[in-house]
């Protein structure tokens, strides 16, 4: 996990059940590459990936993202 953490990713979010299993949730990465980095930090630490699910955008996040840009 301290690998992932020195990757660019914004609002990177993890939690583990109580067989050891590891969920990661990430927001959005500073790169198109992102994804590879976390895939290839995981497997070269021993991990084992048994799914991996992504989720598109809503139409209302992009437009929050546009519109918001700098404001608080």
């Amino acid at each position: 996990m301290r690998q992932l953490k020195k990757l660019k990713i914004y609002n990177l979010r993890s939690s583990s059940d109580a067989e050891g299993r590891l969920t990661v949730d990430v927001d959005k990465f500073s790169h198109n590459d992102g994804i590879n980095e976390v895939i290839s930090i995981i497997l070269k630490g021993g991990g084992i990936i048994s799914s991996i699910s992504t989720t598109d955008p809503s139409l209302e996040d992009v437009f929050v993202s546009l519109t918001s840009n700098g404001v608080k």
